[in-house]
């Protein structure tokens, strides 16, 4: 069945809440706090976009590592950290699913912090 919440989509809002607040706005008659403020929730807005277009791709790449690690699929930070009290999985294979969830969360954070 088609998602009722076809149009707009979620990327599509988010396109048009940016563009209202970086086009609409004028950034000269806003007093320096206020500017502040509005950046702030434009970096808001990228992050929600880049989450809400990455979700299924982070996902996947996770639930493969997670499946390779574990034998199974980890679908919240309570599940990780019991099979990581278990002690079922290589130590090796435990650093590189964290170090893949790590560079995956700051991908949608900050990817500028990854350049280089």
């Amino acid at each position: 069945m088609k998602n009722l919440f076809d149009r707009p989509t979620k990327a599509e809002l988010i396109d048009v809440l940016h563009y209202f607040i970086f086009e609409q706005i004028d950034f000269e008659k806003l007093e320096e706090l206020d500017i502040f403020k509005v950046r702030i929730a434009l970096n808001i807005l990228k992050i929600v976009k880049r989450q809400i277009n990455d979700e299924n791709k982070i996902s996947k790449k996770l639930n493969d590592l997670s499946l390779s690690l574990f034998g199974e699929e980890i679908s919240s930070k309570q599940k990780l950290i019991e099979n990581i009290k278990n002690e079922n999985f290589s130590k090796d294979s435990l650093e590189e699913f964290l170090f893949e969830l790590s560079k995956e969360k700051v991908s949608i954070d900050n990817p500028s912090y990854l350049k280089n």
